[in-house]
């Protein structure tokens, strides 16, 4: 990475040290929180699950299968479209005069939209070829 002055490293180094303490202090405020948290989820056959297989409800265990991915997925995907449209707002905003930084922050904010109308349109596929619906 190439920085113009010692006073953008040394923005770029007090970012990355607040994102290390941020994440450490919030690791050791939920470890113990989660350890002591109980099993949750439903019972499924006799053993605690954490995603719904609709295993109790009698419908098909695929279907469940398929809703969990589908939610996991959402998250993941929704997890990675921001962070790409926060990289490229960070990426133009810091360019100045680079036009080729310019250029590639905004493809790069661009892909990361293209990228969730075509995960809203496969959505939208999957709950009109599935009878009743994924979502």
């Amino acid at each position: 990475m190439k920085y113009r002055n010692n006073q953008s490293l040394r923005y770029t180094r007090i970012t990355l040290a607040g994102i290390v303490f941020v994440t450490i202090v919030l690791s050791a405020i939920a470890t113990p929180a989660m350890a002591a948290a109980p099993a949750a989820g439903p019972d499924c056959g006799g053993v605690q699950t954490a995603i719904e297989y609709n295993c109790t409800a009698g419908d098909n265990p695929i279907y469940g299968l398929a809703k969990g991915f589908m939610q996991i997925l959402a998250a993941l995907a929704g997890i990675v479209i921001v962070g790409a449209i926060i990289v490229g707002g960070i990426g133009y905003a810091s360019a100045r005069d680079d036009k080729g930084q310019i250029a590639k922050s905004i493809d790069i904010i661009r892909n990361a939209i293209i990228a969730l109308l075509l995960f809203i349109g496969m959505g939208a596929i999957l709950n009109a070829l599935i009878p009743g619906g994924i979502l």
